[in-house]
């Protein structure tokens, strides 16, 4: 038995979508070096904006809850309570809740609350 070797044409059509590539070609061609650094530069820029999102996140939540503790304390200079204004509050857990009535108490009495009628107790 005897092995021939052949040589074998590659012809490589760089107008169509598909052809045959050589080894030399198919790892290092400059298309694919810009290619993995602009996904590079992406993933990079896609990590900063998650970064900005969770901190302009955590940022809006501190706001809101001000506001929310500002409109307690109207409505404990209005009706001389803020329960009925933290129960109008749907989008709001019993947890912030019990932290905003603190935090109004405490601005507008200057003490803690005696009781507080969003800690659940269990």
């Amino acid at each position: 038995m005897t092995w021939r070797i052949i040589p074998l044409l590659v012809v490589i059509w760089r107008d169509q979508p598909t052809g045959y590539a050589t080894s030399s070609t198919c790892l290092h061609t400059p298309e694919i070096t810009i290619a993995r650094s602009q996904e590079a530069e992406a993933s990079k820029q896609i990590a900063e904006l998650s970064k900005a999102v969770e901190s302009a996140s955590a940022n809006n939540d501190s706001v809101l809850k001000n506001q929310y503790i500002e409109g307690a304390l109207e409505a404990w200079k209005r009706k001389g309570q803020a329960v009925d204004y933290l129960n109008s509050l749907t989008n709001v857990t019993n947890e912030t809740k019990a932290e905003i009535f603190r935090s109004a108490c405490l601005r507008h009495k200057g003490r803690e609350p005696k009781n507080n009628p969003f800690l659940t107790d269990g």
